[in-house]
């Protein structure tokens, strides 16, 4: 199940990368690097489903990473 999640427009030439990892409570983030989108997901593959389907399927533009991270929402 997904929750809070946005979406900004882009240009074609702009390039969405994304990191995927948990929160410090275990939590499934995507965010996007520059704060224009993300959200909280189930699992680690829905976040990553969603990371690379917003980034187009752009080689190397989803990251996987082991240190917690953070999604702010306003």
């Amino acid at each position: 199940m997904q929750s809070e999640h946005q979406s900004v427009a882009r240009k074609d030439n702009d390039k969405a990368s994304y990191l995927v990892g948990q929160d410090d409570e275990g939590h499934w983030l995507a965010v996007e690097i520059h704060g224009l989108g993300g959200g909280i997901f189930m699992s680690r593959d829905k976040a990553f489903r969603y990371a690379r389907d917003e980034s187009h399927g752009l080689p190397g533009a989803v990251r996987f990473v082991d240190e917690p991270i953070c999604l702010f929402i306003s």
